[in-house]
């Protein structure tokens, strides 16, 4: 496979495949909205058949008292969005700041949004959240995109302000995003410093069994998977046939299993500094040799994964990113990687530089690049 070096906002990239796409401080006033989350939130009911009233925009986040955001919950409404303070801050911050470059005037789109809750076929309750352009029609004409969250889990508010930037984006030109609950997360308990439950959760989200074929899956997972996707087509206002997903972090699990399910309508999937630990592919390897079996797409149709990943990330083991390429290729997939000079785990979320760990760090040229070429190729994949 060919590799390509590439300077881009001035850092180097290296690029494995053919990318069909180019690769590319505020003060607070609190004082006087300390509860506007909460507010917002109890006027929210978690239903996927709410009224449009139901709607708030996301922005609101942006007003909000940081303390709010951090604080625990028991109260499934109100979850908890942020690790700390010094979190919340950081996120609102940068937040802010893409808010205020965007063009004003006629046509600027503003992004709602409503908590939601599904279930799997096997009626394991899942708590995600709808974001949407505040005008939609229901003629089934928008592009619907899964967010896959990190181990902090789906009630994130750095998760709320990637998915306001998709539906705000004109490069896509409006989409619905679901942030996805893997964990089956009601309050926001992934936060808690007691990582326990949140153990005993991804173990037995991340279980890897041989189906009939004797080929690796995650059954549980990709049940997880499916009820998002099933969650996300039954909205009257997407376009079933242009479906996409994005991960970070512990989202790299559920992009990497939609590799392996052939969902109808998954035109792309990208990862963040996603993680593919324990990926097990042998049986999938060993049988490339079948691929000429397998109903492959002509290449411009074909399903497209984009991996954005730190070079010196120590989660992520070049061994797990082969098997993952090779996983995808042997679906039917076409394959990129985009691997980041001088940039850690977490790179694309500006609270990492408070993280204590080295393992840990935003880059902010990382993180714009990174995040240009996913939308460039979404926007390609649902043209």
């Amino acid at each position: 496979m060919p590799t390509t070096a590439i300077s881009t906002a001035g850092i180097k990239l290296f690029v494995f495949g053919l990318l069909p796409f180019a690769p590319v401080s505020s003060a607070f006033a609190t004082s006087s909205i300390t509860s506007v989350y909460w507010q917002s939130a109890t006027a929210s009911a978690m239903s996927s058949s709410a009224s449009d009233e139901e709607w708030t925009p996301l922005t609101d986040l942006l007003h909000a008292n940081p303390s709010d955001l951090c604080r625990s919950s028991t109260d499934a409404a109100l979850p908890r969005l942020a690790k700390d303070e010094g979190f919340a801050l950081e996120v609102q911050k940068i937040w802010k700041e893409e808010v205020a470059r965007r063009r004003q005037g006629e046509g600027t789109v503003r992004a709602v949004g409503k908590p939601i809750t599904y279930q799997t076929s096997e009626g394991t309750p899942l708590y995600g959240y709808v974001a949407r352009p505040e005008t939609v029609t229901d003629d089934g004409s928008l592009p619907g995109i899964l967010i896959f969250h990190t181990g902090a889990g789906p009630h994130d508010i750095f998760l709320r302000w990637k998915a306001e930037s998709l539906v705000t984006n004109p490069d896509i030109g409006g989409c619905v995003c679901l942030i996805c609950d893997i964990i089956s997360d009601d309050t926001g308990w992934a936060w808690s410093s007691d990582r326990n439950k949140y153990n005993d959760a991804r173990t037995e989200v991340l279980e890897t069994l041989a189906d009939a074929n004797g080929k690796a899956h995650r059954p549980e997972l990709q049940r997880r998977v499916q009820a998002a996707v099933d969650a996300l087509k039954d909205l009257n206002f997407v376009d079933s046939t242009k479906i996409g997903s994005i991960g970070f972090c512990m989202g790299g699990h559920p992009c990497l299993e939609i590799g392996r399910m052939n969902i109808s309508g998954m035109k792309a999937t990208v990862t963040f500094h996603g993680v593919f630990d324990s990926v097990a592919v042998d049986q999938e390897v060993a049988e490339v040799a079948r691929v000429s079996e397998v109903d492959i797409p002509a290449p411009a149709d074909r399903p497209c994964c984009l991996v954005c990943n730190g070079q010196d990330d120590p989660f992520v083991k070049s061994e797990d990113l082969e098997k993952c390429k090779q996983l995808f290729e042997t679906n039917g997939w076409e394959w990129n990687l985009v691997q980041y000079e001088r940039t850690w785990h977490g790179f694309t979320n500006p609270a990492q530089d408070l993280n204590p760990s080295d393992s840990f760090a935003f880059n902010k040229d990382a993180a714009v690049s990174s995040w240009k070429s996913a939308c460039e190729l979404l926007n390609d994949k649902f043209s």
